[in-house]
């Protein structure tokens, strides 16, 4: 959930910090795509596509562009694109707090929607760090999509920024000595992702798998537990305050979650 950020994101960034804007900024280029996915075949196209044609008639290259990214910008706003993402960000006040921006970026491919955090979260003494959240523009037009998927990224993004969880970066602790990935990493996925999605359903939310599906990829993941996966499952879906080291040990002795069911509970 860490990146590098590229130079739309930098420029964003930059953009934002130049006006004194709002924690949350949307990319221009998400902008205008997601307001195209969501009024194409829509009733309202039409008027989009007139005010578009009148945008053209503006001789002065910068003037017209600048006509673009307003229209776009107010269509933006009109349809109310943004509230899921400003709806999920209040349920996690706590990572607003403890971020200097939010950027609203694309993403091409639905695996890659995710919220990521750019900079230092464990040493806040060299800044807040800036969280990016990217999803498809036609992703907008499901507002209920957005909102699962968000709650889901924005609990892992709080768990990271939480000094109680004690988040560790480092990729060395998922890879062998040669620098391939173990089995430990997507162990460690399935467990943050369960730990997660049990804290969610105690909240009264829908988390992006149902207990169904996060139960057949856990015991898949987990299928050396054999007939003790379900209750290995069902502790870590239980757990209310675990921390990225007990993540990382269950990981490597999958067997010791069930010799802590009762303390997570």
């Amino acid at each position: 959930m860490r990146g590098t950020l590229t130079p739309e994101i930098e420029a964003a960034i930059a953009a934002q910090e130049d006006s004194g804007s709002s924690y949350v900024q949307c990319d221009p280029q998400l902008v205008e795509m997601a307001v195209h996915a969501v009024v194409r075949s829509a009733p309202m196209e039409r008027e989009y596509q007139d005010a578009r044609e009148a945008c053209y008639e503006i001789e002065d290259k910068e003037a017209r562009e600048c006509a673009f990214a307003a229209l776009n910008h107010e269509w933006f706003t009109r349809l109310r694109l943004a509230v899921p993402v400003l709806n999920a960000l209040k349920e996690r006040p706590n990572v607003s707090a403890r971020t200097a921006r939010c950027i609203l970026a694309p993403a091409f491919r639905a695996r890659d929607e995710c919220a990521e955090l750019y900079g230092h979260a464990s040493n806040p003494s060299v800044g807040q760090p800036t969280l990016t959240i990217r999803l498809r523009p036609e992703s907008f037009a499901g507002p209920d999509y957005v909102t699962k998927l968000l709650r889901h990224e924005l609990m892992h993004v709080s768990d990271m920024l939480d000094p109680a969880f004690r988040y560790d970066p480092s990729p060395a602790q998922f890879l062998n000595n040669d620098g391939v990935p173990t089995v430990i990493r997507d162990r460690y996925r399935v467990l943050w992702d369960t730990y997660i999605d049990g804290r969610l359903h105690r909240e009264g939310h829908r988390a992006g798998s149902s207990h169904e599906q996060r139960r057949t990829e856990f015991c898949l993941v987990f299928r050396t537990l054999e007939s003790l996966a379900i209750a290995a499952f069902e502790t870590v879906f239980a757990a209310t305050a675990l921390t990225h080291r007990q993540l990382i040990d269950f990981s490597n002795h999958p067997k010791s979650i069930l010799e802590l069911h009762a303390a997570v509970r």
